[in-house]
């Protein structure tokens, strides 16, 4: 086939190819997500998405305001039939829609990001399987279950246990994604999609808002210490910023909090609580938990150190990734310093390490898109970080299909 031939192909049935890639990502999404759910209704395995599917019924019969969009959008679906069997079916289409949603978004951006449909459908599924690094020779514990725990980091890139918090990665995704963007390019139209993605990842974790405020503001900052001053229109875009994030996360999270004085849950300053609940070995789960971001962030970092003309994208792609390390940065510092309390006990599964998870999410992606301005030798070890995290992925959730626990 001629140069003109490819050309005319390309024009012809791109849109179809970039189609067929995203919806095979899609696919892949919502088969390792069908695995746990296939388990529910099995008297020996636990899990979230039984319990949040059902979860709106409590809501109702205590005038509870309706704090989650996944809540929302099942309302939506069951109207005022509040009935056991049709709020598990709702629930089980929301979760495979959203898991399908999550596999088409992943592929997506990467291919917008420049990469080829394999790479792309490729690095999509490693991105939808990660958990954390598995480590053979060290044997894990978790306080909070007083035994054993194939959890195999705290803060892991991806859960498969909890409804809420699938769309809180699915609505973070777009938003890591345009701060990378805006933390590059700093045009108008960047900040403005910027801003109207990190509105839609509030709506969908509020808990991540405050974070996201600081990735903004950091971003600021590197470009006022880069030029020695401070602009109006930078004051501007932090101040609407503000009110655009922190109106709806305030809102929303007071509905969380109070529960119509059903919850009774209050946010306390109590350092490391949530994390020691989980795991006595913190060093670790950071460790496992940020492997593949960590793994991203070094070997950038050397090679803007270099002086290898061919390199220089290296320090641009260090200002694109400066958003997502601000961002989850606040966000992991939220989940170490408070813990939530409902009637004076701590609730684990709370929104600050919710909030890490998906800050989690986000760099993974944006670590994953920054990889390419790497020499191939440096995009192949962190590669092989990504893929140990995606088999310690699929441990886990064939780990739960054999054991029945989830922790």
């Amino acid at each position: 086939m001629t140069a003109r031939g490819i050309e005319c192909f390309r024009q012809d049935y791109g849109g179809l190819a970039n189609m067929l890639v995203m919806s095979l990502g899609g696919l892949y999404s919502l088969v390792l997500f069908a695995l746990p759910a296939s388990k529910l209704f099995t008297n020996t395995h636990s899990s979230e998405l039984l319990s949040h599917s059902h979860l709106l019924k409590d809501l109702e019969a205590n005038q509870a305001p309706i704090y989650s969009l996944w809540y929302l959008l099942q309302k939506l679906i069951v109207g005022r039939d509040f009935r056991d069997g049709v709020l598990t079916a709702s629930g089980l289409l929301l979760l495979g829609g959203f898991a399908l949603l999550k596999g088409v978004m992943l592929t997506g951006l990467l291919r917008s990001s420049g990469y080829g449909f394999i790479k792309s459908l490729f690095g999509g599924i490693l991105l939808g399987t990660a958990v954390a690094l598995p480590l053979p020779f060290i044997e894990r514990y978790s306080p909070l279950m007083a035994s054993k725990t194939q959890y195999l980091g705290t803060i892991p890139a991806n859960t498969f246990m909890s409804a809420t918090q699938l769309i809180a990665n699915v609505g973070v995704l777009p938003a890591f994604y345009a701060l990378q963007l805006w933390g590059i390019r700093k045009s108008q139209s960047n900040f403005v999609i910027m801003l109207l993605t990190c509105l839609i990842a509030t709506v969908a974790k509020p808990g991540i808002a405050p974070a996201l405020l600081i990735g903004i503001a950091g971003c600021i900052a590197i470009s006022c210490c880069s030029s020695r001053k401070i602009t109006t229109k930078q004051l501007w875009q932090l101040v609407i910023a503000a009110v655009l994030l922190l109106t709806p996360s305030t809102v929303i999270s007071h509905f969380y909090m109070s529960g119509n004085g059903w919850l009774s849950i209050e946010a306390v300053i109590a350092p490391l609580a949530t994390w020691q609940a989980f795991s006595s070995q913190i060093v670790v789960d950071f460790l496992t938990s940020f492997a593949f971001p960590l793994t991203v962030l070094a070997l950038l970092f050397i090679s803007s150190k270099t002086s290898e003309s061919r390199l220089k994208p290296a320090k641009t792609t260090l200002s694109g990734l400066a958003p997502s390390i601000f961002t989850t940065v606040a966000a992991l510092l939220m989940f170490i310093c408070f813990a939530e309390k409902s009637n004076g006990s701590f609730v684990h599964s709370g929104n600050f390490i919710w909030a890490a998870i998906s800050a989690n999410a986000g760099w993974h992606l944006t670590s994953l898109i920054a990889l390419k301005s790497l020499r191939p030798r440096s995009q192949a070890l962190a590669t092989a970080i990504l893929c140990l995290e995606a088999i310690g992925g699929l441990k886990y959730v064939t780990g739960y299909v054999s054991t029945g626990s989830f922790l």
